[in-house]
Order: structure tokens, then C-alpha cells, then sequence
């Protein structure tokens, strides 16, 4: 080997060789402890590898738009409603409805109002569960 890469292997070769000089009475030779470290250095090699990998297959998502909860076949029903103005609205725009305006409770306890839903202006009810429905 030439350049770096050589005077590199020929200093490791070198110290393994002067620790088998040091230590006459270990059983291992020059050559032994030379494919110890190369067996380390491989093995560390590959868990290195092994590990950027995982971190080059993790990708990105981004999750969808809500889609609306599915609403009770006949709501919005009529109940003691628990909700207040924000929590409905927040509700509604959690479901993707956007410029919630005039929400008002009935008598039912229903919140009715207006919304925009898919560019289209809609009216909109939540009842006590907090099922949905565009009127």
C-alpha cells in the first residue's frame, strides 16, 4: 500500500509487533492480534453503516386534511348541550370548516351557524355529542 493509507497500516503493524515484543509471555502473535483489530475495526465499520441506513429509510408524511366525523343517522339531536360558542367553533374547524360566523344555541340545545366547507358557504349544526351536520 502507498501513501497514507500504507503508513497507517505499516504503524499498526509496527505496534502490534512492539506489544507482542512487550508482552513475550502472551500467546498470541503479531498476526492474531492483527486480525483481532481488523475484526473490531469491520465490526464497528458495519454498525455504523447499519445505523445510517436506518436513518436514511425513515421518511417524511404529512397527514391529510381531516375528513368530517361520521354524524349519528338522525342529528343533530336535541339534548342538554354541554358545549360553549368556542367549543363548537373549534370543533368545526377541527373538522375543516373555516369562517364559522353566527353560531347560535336553539332551544334544542343545538349550536347553528354558518361556515364555509370546500369553498362553499354552508349552515352548520353541532349537537350535544358533537355531531356535525351541513344543512
Amino acid at each position: 500500500m502507498n501513501g497514507k493509507a500504507g503508513f497507517l497500516f505499516r504503524k499498526m503493524e509496527w505496534n502490534l509487533n512492539r506489544q507482542a515484543a512487550v508482552f513475550p509471555g502472551t500467546a498470541e502473535t503479531s498476526a492474531t492480534l492483527w486480525e483481532t483489530t481488523m475484526k473490531k475495526l469491520i465490526i464497528a465499520s458495519l454498525i455504523a453503516t447499519a445505523t445510517s441506513f436506518g436513518a436514511l429509510a425513515q421518511t417524511s408524511t404529512t397527514s391529510p386534511a381531516p375528513t368530517p366525523a361520521p354524524a349519528d343517522a338522525n342529528a343533530p339531536l336535541p339534548g342538554a348541550n354541554s358545549f360553549t360558542e368556542g367549543q363548537a367553533k373549534s370543533r368545526l374547524e377541527a373538522n375543516g370548516y373555516t369562517n364559522v360566523t353566527d353560531l347560535k344555541k336553539d332551544d334544542n340545545g343545538v349550536w347553528k351557524g354558518k361556515a364555509t366547507n370546500a369553498g362553499a358557504q354552508v349552515n352548520v349544526s353541532v349537537d350535544y355529542r358533537g355531531n356535525i351536520v351541513k344543512n
